[in-house]
């Protein structure tokens, strides 16, 4: 995403990141947030923003949700300065598109999520840590 369409992202190392999941499946949400805070991230779920956005460095959000509009959600986001992590079925193209459009730092599928959160959390760390530098 270009420089200057969200607010500055402050620098962060691992165990000093806070992390938005938003979902509302209860089951998956509960499995990303176990797998996080493994990897040294203070997680937390909703299953919809409300009127206040946490103050989080990083959120995941599910492509797939009919609870919130991705654009309108990531645009929220980024005012805030929070990066974003989206994620829908592989097969779900239309809703891995949305959030490229929307400015999604990282737009990725299901089964990278579950599967390699470590590596997708890592980079999330990197591209915070290198656009402050920008």
């Amino acid at each position: 995403m270009a420089s200057g369409l969200h607010a500055p992202i402050r620098p962060v190392q691992n165990g000093d990141v806070k992390l938005l999941i938003l979902d509302e499946n209860l089951m998956w949400s509960a499995k990303l947030q176990k797998s996080a805070t493994a990897l040294g991230w203070a997680a937390i779920v909703l299953d919809e923003l409300g009127d206040e956005v946490p103050s989080v460095d990083a959120a995941i959000l599910n492509l797939s949700s009919r609870k919130y509009e991705t654009e309108e959600t990531v645009a929220r986001l980024h005012a805030k300065g929070i990066f974003t992590i989206a994620h829908a079925g592989h097969v779900e193209k239309e809703n891995l598109e949305k959030g490229r459009q929307a400015g999604c730092g990282i737009v990725t599928t299901n089964g990278a999520t579950a599967n390699k959160l470590d590596e997708i959390l890592a980079k999330a760390e990197r591209l915070i840590n290198s656009s402050e530098s920008d």
